[in-house]
């Protein structure tokens, strides 16, 4: 009984340190805050923070978490590159979990010339926060910072008519 009871106390004191997202029920969901990030810009290499540099700057943002070798990712660049072009209120940042990190970001945003923000996350950090362990995967966050959409996967049939008439929706 002693040992159960020690096991139980040794438990309790390893979640203690579990980090937060843990500490809130799980993963981030719709309708929560979006924990404050700080990545390097793919190009200047810039400390990008979301509270600081994102949050509030648009009435909608979308983040997707990407590699550069995923033709699902592409395509749902594309169709979010194009609904930032189409909505003056409407921001694109890719967060690219390519361990290649910066050493492929010139190249690619020349190539594919996407209206978006390159963020560099070779580690994968942030995306577990939300729950995803692939990409693409994308949050839509409103200008509180609050998560309105969020979306795991990218279908090439059905998602880019969905994200389209999400945002739109989102406009209305």
């Amino acid at each position: 009984m002693k040992k159960v009871i020690l096991s139980a106390c040794v438990a309790l004191l390893v979640l203690s340190f579990i980090p937060s997202a843990f500490s809130r029920g799980g993963e981030l969901q719709e309708g929560d805050l979006v924990d404050n990030f700080i990545l390097k810009e793919g190009l200047t290499m810039k400390n990008v923070s979301f509270i600081d540099n994102i949050k509030g700057k648009t009435k909608y943002t979308a983040i997707i978490f990407a590699n550069t070798a995923c033709g699902a990712c592409r395509k749902e660049m594309r169709t979010l590159s194009d609904l930032s072009s189409q909505y003056e209120d409407f921001m694109t940042y890719v967060v690219l979990v390519d361990m290649r990190g910066a050493d492929i970001v010139s190249d690619y945003d020349k190539q594919f010339q996407y209206d978006v923000t390159y963020l560099l996350d070779p580690d994968f950090s942030i995306p577990p926060v939300y729950g995803f362990s692939f990409t693409p995967s994308m949050l839509i966050v409103d200008k509180a910072g609050v998560i309105v959409y969020k979306k795991g996967g990218y279908n090439i049939k059905k998602d880019k008519d969905l994200l389209i008439r999400k945002v739109r929706d989102l406009f209305k």
